[in-house]
């Protein structure tokens, strides 16, 4: 950073400075390394709108409302996360999307202890749910992410890179690895939320139309699939 006795000029050629280097990054947002990122963000959006909008058919409460739209604004602040290839960005987003869908499914929008929300989780009532078999693990599987996260979220020195203090150390410092690893975390999410969907309201899930359940499912991978299937087989009579 550039420094003079003339401030003015200092704070605008640093300006400039930084416009250039964030025009350098976007520029960069059709490069290889981060377009199955940005494919997977574009068709798990698609799929969350989906469920959002059949949730929101049926829900009056407007605080409810507001998190199942924050949790599509999050997917659209993750765009950018992910040109940036900032990971502590793209952990707090996670770490976001987690705690709205957990919010929602316990219906409690303001409790600190997220710990006994996820244990709620496992026990709250569900539409037609016989057993706690899919919420666990797909609960369990959110809560193992949600503990990465916060691994970043509240500063665990192990996860902050040193010597990491401009915007020309930033654009670089992110390796492949770790994309690929937040890149397989978001994929999992998304398959839990989209279960833990389908257990919970599996009336709306089962009215949802054709076409729209035939997208979910396309992108679900087969042994979630069956998942579904066996305890559709073997859940209850929904409640009407």
């Amino acid at each position: 950073m550039d420094y003079s006795s003339n401030h003015k000029q200092t704070i605008i050629h640093n300006t400039i400075s930084t416009m250039n280097s964030l025009k350098q990054i976007y520029i960069d947002i059709n490069a290889l390394k981060n377009r199955a990122f940005y494919k997977e963000i574009t068709r798990f959006y698609s799929a969350i709108a989906i469920i959002i909008n059949t949730l929101k058919i049926n829900e009056h409460r407007e605080p409810n409302r507001i998190l199942l739209d924050n949790i599509l604004l999050n997917f659209c602040s993750l765009i950018h996360c992910v040109v940036l290839r900032d990971t502590k960005l793209i952990n707090f987003i996670y770490r976001n999307i987690i705690e709205s869908i957990i919010r929602y499914l316990t219906n409690n929008l303001t409790s600190h202890d997220l710990d006994s929300l996820f244990k709620i989780l496992t026990t709250y009532p569900s539409d037609g749910f016989t057993g706690p078999n899919l919420v666990q693990k797909y609960g369990g599987q959110l809560k193992d992410i949600y503990t990465r996260n916060c691994l970043y979220v509240h500063t665990d020195t192990s996860k902050i890179p040193t010597n990491l203090v401009n915007l020309s150390d930033y654009k670089n410092h992110i390796n492949d690895c770790e994309m690929s690893v937040l890149l397989n975390d978001f994929k999992m999410l998304n398959f839990a939320i989209i279960t833990l969907f389908k257990v919970f309201y599996k009336n709306l899930y089962i009215n949802t139309p054709i076409n729209q359940k035939s997208y979910i499912d396309d992108l679900t991978p087969l042994g979630y699939r069956v998942e579904y299937q066996n305890f559709l087989h073997d859940s209850i009579q929904p409640r009407l």
